[in-house]
């Protein structure tokens, strides 16, 4: 069990931070389609949830924090007009892979999920 232990420099914890954080979640899925710019990954969020935008600081905290374990690359383009791109690291590809496989479960079993949920709460009403 040692190697789940509570530390900030454990990298399972920190990994599993990831996946269980709304934006970092979602950016495995978008940046996995990319490289995008940061504007780009910034309008694909709001497309996915437009009651729930991303500021550019978070939308920044959360690419680095990505880039920091090494799941995402940041790669910046001095081609006349200065700008930044993020990309799928090789090991940030495994990982949304892994996050892909676990969210196509969750949709082959949202109906048993649902019956699921209602049984629950129909026990705990009565």
């Amino acid at each position: 069990m040692a190697r789940f232990e509570q530390s900030s420099d454990n990298p399972i914890v920190a990994v599993v931070d990831h996946i269980g954080n709304y934006w970092r979640n979602w950016l495995l899925v978008i940046v996995r389609t990319g490289p995008y710019r940061p504007s780009t990954i910034q309008r694909l969020l709001a497309a996915l949830d437009p009651s729930h935008p991303i500021s550019q600081r978070m939308l920044t905290l959360n690419l680095r924090l990505l880039e920091r374990d090494g799941i995402i690359a940041r790669e910046v383009f001095d081609d006349g007009r200065r700008h930044v791109e993020y990309s799928l690291t090789p090991l940030g590809r495994e990982l949304s892979g892994g996050f892909m496989t676990l969210l196509d479960c969750i949709d082959r079993h949202a109906g048993e999920i649902a019956e699921s949920r209602a049984r629950f709460d129909a026990a705990k009403a009565s």
